[in-house]
């Protein structure tokens, strides 16, 4: 069974409904690879943007239409995906530490959280734990209703 498959087996289970409180500004707005952070945690990491938009769009079946540079903490940068139809995505690529094992044990704590606890967190849709693919990098494309600048915006 692929990674895939697990997912959307797991989604089957009782979950409330989500909705996501994003908030960014225009200065965060990127459309080209390897964008600079005025974070004082930036971290020099090669990443396709283009590549994360061409996964989500198929993964979604809707067209991507932009990239917003949420955040940036110890272990991910933070994207915001919007579709064409308005619907938007978060997309993490971690950095190179811990590889495969980071992103594995994320996925499936969140996983185990969902299915054995009331506490919200967000769905998984998709995740890559090899950098192998058009992104170059390890990552997890998210939805869910959660307030992710709350819980980012203490990252750092």
């Amino acid at each position: 069974m692929s990674k895939q498959e697990e997912i959307d087996d797991d989604n089957s289970s009782d979950s409330s409904e989500f909705s996501i409180e994003l908030e960014y500004s225009s200065e965060d707005e990127t459309d080209d690879d390897n964008s600079s952070d005025s974070s004082k945690f930036s971290v020099d990491l090669e990443y396709n943007l283009e590549g994360l938009k061409e996964i989500a769009s198929k993964i979604f079946g809707k067209y991507c239409i932009s990239v917003n540079k949420l955040r940036e903490g110890g272990f991910h940068k933070v994207f915001i995906l919007k579709m064409e139809d308005d619907n938007e995505y978060i997309g993490r690529i971690a950095f190179p530490d811990y590889p495969y094992w980071k992103t594995e044990s994320e996925v499936a704590v969140m996983k185990y959280i969902r299915e054995r606890t009331s506490i919200r967190v967000p769905e998984v849709y998709h995740y890559e734990s090899n950098k192998e693919n058009p992104v170059g990098q390890e990552y997890i494309y998210y939805y869910g209703k959660i307030t992710w600048y709350i819980i980012i915006s203490r990252m750092g």
